[in-house]
C-alpha cells in the first residue's frame, strides 16, 4: 500500500515495478496524491489497467513515461505500436542535445562560432514547424517530403530546401536519442533535389579591392569617425517613426501659448519627457529656458521666456530641419565600434585576418615591440574559449596558431587607440569589445564579427563605392583577400602567404592567385626585367 512519510508529510511512497517515492508541494497535496498512488498499486498488481487512466497520469504528470511503460501491459503495447518514445517531450533537452552533436560532429567548432550560431537557428526554425503542426513529434516522412515539394514549387533554392530538411533530420535524431520519440527517423530518404538537377560548382574566385579604392578608403575611415571636436550629426528617422514633434506643431498651438513660456509649457506642447525637451535645447531647435532651482516658481521670470522668441525659434527650425530628421551629437567614443573601425579595417588588410580573428583578438595577442600580432587560442575572462579553427569561413580549413608582422602604420595607430581608450576608461581584454556605444563596455565579451561588414558597408557608401544592396561584391572580407593576392603579387613565396592566411591545404591560398586584368600589360614587366642595353642602343 502506498504510504506517506511520517518524518516528511509531503513524501509519499508506493511500488509499482520498482520502489517509488514522490514529494509534493503541500501536506494537502500528498494526501491527494496518496490516493492516487493507491490506485496505481492496485492497477499495477491485478494487472487491470487503462490506456487512457494511465496517460491521464501521465499528463497530471503523477508518473514518468519509463515507469508507465514498464508498469502497465497496455501503454507498453501502445507506445511499442505507434513507436513512441518513452519520456516525456522536452524542446529545450532536445535542442541542447542538438547543440552537442553538432559540437561533437566538427570537433572544432564550439558555441560561440557563427557557424554554429547559424546551425542553431536553423534548429530553432525547425522545432517551431514542429510544434506548430506536430507538438507530439509524431510527423509522418511523407509529410516532410511534401514539406519539401512545396518548398520547391515555391522557388524556394536547393540549399535552403537541404539546409532545412537537414535541420530537421538532426532534431528528430536528437529526440529520437533522448527517448522522446521511438522508430526511425521520418525525415531520413527524403529527396530534396530534382531529379537531373546539376549542384552548382563553387566559385572560388575572390572579389579584391582595386588599389584606387584602398587609397581612397583608408583616409575615409578618419572621416568617418571624428577624430578632434564633437560635431551635430544629422540622423534619419526610421519611416515607421515619422515626423518629429517639433514638425507637427501647429500655428494655433504656438498662439495659444502664454505670454511667458517655461520648460512645462514646451513639454506640453511637444508632449516630451524632460531629457528630449533637454536635447532640443541643447541642439539648438529651442531656445534655452533655466530650469526650476529649489522652491523656485516655473512661473518665474528666471525661469520663463518669451512667446515671441520660442515662436520665432519654431518657425525656424522647421525651416531649417527637414521634417523627418533630428540632430544628434556624438563624440568618437560613442559611434559604433567606439570609433575603432579605422583600426579593424587596417589590421583586415595589413594583417589579413578573418572577421572572427579580428573581434577574438585580445590586447595581449599584440606584441607592438616586436611588431608582431598572434593568432591562436583565447580564452576570454568569463571563461568562453575560442580558437582559430572555431570558425570555417568561405569553407577555408585553418590552423590554429600563427604569427604575422605589422605595418609601423598599423602599430602606431594600435599605441594611439590604446591610449585613447584608456583615457575614456573603455580599455578591456578584447581590442573590440561590445556592448551599446552609449554606455559602459560589455567586460570580457568580444564584438559581433558582423558588426565590421556593417560599418565596411557604411564606408563604400560614404565614398561613392556599390555596397553589397547595390550589386557591389566586396564585403568586410574582401580586406583578407586583398592581403592575399597583394603579397602574391609582390612576389612573396605561395608557401610564406599560406602560414600567413593561416591556410592548412595550399590549394585554398592557390585561389588567391587573381589573374590581372587584360587592360594591364603585365608583358612590359618582362620588358623591363630583361632589357637589353644591345638592343636599346640600335
Amino acid at each position: 500500500m502506498a504510504s506517506q512519510s511520517k518524518k516528511n508529510k509531503r513524501k509519499v511512497s508506493y511500488r509499482l515495478h520498482t520502489q517509488r517515492s514522490k514529494t509534493l508541494p503541500t501536506e494537502e497535496d500528498a494526501l491527494d496524491y496518496l490516493e492516487v498512488a493507491n490506485l496505481m498499486e492496485r492497477r499495477y498488481r491485478t494487472k487491470n489497467d487503462r490506456r487512457d487512466e494511465v496517460e491521464l497520469w501521465i499528463k497530471r504528470r503523477y508518473i514518468t513515461v519509463a515507469d508507465a511503460v514498464a508498469s502497465f501491459p497496455s501503454y507498453s503495447d501502445h507506445v511499442e505500436v505507434n513507436q513512441l518514445g518513452t519520456k516525456l517531450i522536452d524542446w529545450a533537452a532536445i535542442l541542447e542535445q542538438y547543440s552537442g552533436d553538432r559540437i561533437d560532429a566538427s570537433q572544432s567548432v564550439n558555441k560561440l562560432s557563427a557557424n554554429h550560431v547559424v546551425k542553431m537557428t536553423r534548429a530553432k526554425t525547425a522545432i517551431n514547424w514542429l510544434k506548430q503542426n506536430y507538438p507530439d513529434l509524431q510527423v509522418p516522412h511523407k509529410v516532410l517530403q511534401e514539406e519539401i515539394n512545396q518548398q520547391r514549387r515555391d522557388a524556394v533554392p536547393l540549399s535552403t530546401q537541404e539546409k532545412w530538411i537537414i535541420a530537421m533530420r538532426q532534431i528528430l535524431s536528437a529526440a529520437i536519442e533522448l527517448k522522446m520519440i521511438g522508430g526511425e527517423n521520418p525525415a531520413e530518404k527524403i529527396k530534396v533535389r530534382r531529379r537531373g538537377a546539376t549542384r552548382v560548382t563553387p566559385n572560388h574566385r575572390r572579389h579584391i579591392l582595386p588599389d584606387e579604392w584602398i587609397k581612397s578608403l583608408l583616409p575615409a575611415t578618419f572621416d568617418m569617425v571624428d577624430l578632434t571636436k564633437e560635431e551635430p550629426r544629422l540622423k534619419v528617422r526610421k519611416p515607421l517613426r515619422g515626423k518629429s514633434k517639433l514638425s507637427l506643431i501647429a500655428p494655433e498651438e504656438l498662439d495659444a501659448l502664454p505670454h511667458q513660456v517655461s520648460r512645462q509649457h514646451l513639454r506640453k506642447l511637444l508632449n516630451v519627457a524632460p531629457i528630449t525637451l533637454q536635447r532640443y535645447m541643447k541642439d539648438g531647435l529651442l531656445p534655452y529656458i533655466k530650469p526650476n532651482q529649489g522652491n523656485q516658481s516655473s512661473h518665474s521670470p528666471h525661469n520663463t521666456i518669451s512667446k515671441s522668441i520660442v515662436i520665432e525659434w519654431v518657425k525656424n527650425s522647421k525651416e531649417s530641419v527637414p521634417e523627418n530628421f533630428y540632430f544628434e551629437k556624438r563624440t568618437r567614443e560613442k559611434v559604433a565600434m567606439r570609433g575603432m573601425f579605422p583600426l579593424a579595417f587596417r589590421i583586415g588588410l595589413f594583417c589579413g585576418l578573418r572577421n572572427s580573428e579580428i573581434v577574438w583578438l585580445p590586447w595581449d595577442h599584440v606584441d607592438l615591440d616586436r611588431r608582431i600580432l598572434r593568432v591562436t587560442k583565447v580564452t576570454s575572462p568569463r571563461g568562453e574559449v575560442w580558437s582559430p579553427k572555431s570558425d570555417k569561413e568561405e569553407n577555408e580549413e585553418v590552423t590554429e596558431f600563427r604569427e604575422i608582422g605589422m605595418v609601423q602604420e598599423l602599430v602606431d595607430l594600435f599605441k594611439a587607440e590604446r591610449k585613447r581608450l584608456k583615457k575614456h576608461n573603455l580599455f578591456d581584454f578584447f581590442i573590440f569589445p561590445s556592448g551599446n556605444p552609449r554606455g559602459p563596455v560589455d567586460a570580457g565579451k568580444p564584438n559581433g564579427p558582423r558588426v565590421l561588414n556593417e560599418n565596411f558597408q557604411k564606408l563604400l557608401r560614404y565614398c561613392g563605392y556599390p555596397t553589397r544592396k547595390e550589386g557591389g561584391n566586396h564585403t568586410f572580407y574582401s580586406l583578407r583577400h586583398c592581403y592575399a593576392t597583394g603579397l602574391l603579387r609582390e612576389g612573396e613565396e605561395l608557401r610564406t602567404v599560406q602560414e600567413r592566411m593561416g591556410h592548412a591545404d595550399i590549394r585554398t591560398t592557390q585561389h588567391y592567385l587573381h589573374a590581372v586584368e587584360a587592360n594591364e600589360i603585365v608583358e612590359d614587366r618582362l620588358a623591363s626585367r630583361w632589357a637589353s642595353s644591345d638592343i636599346a642602343s640600335q
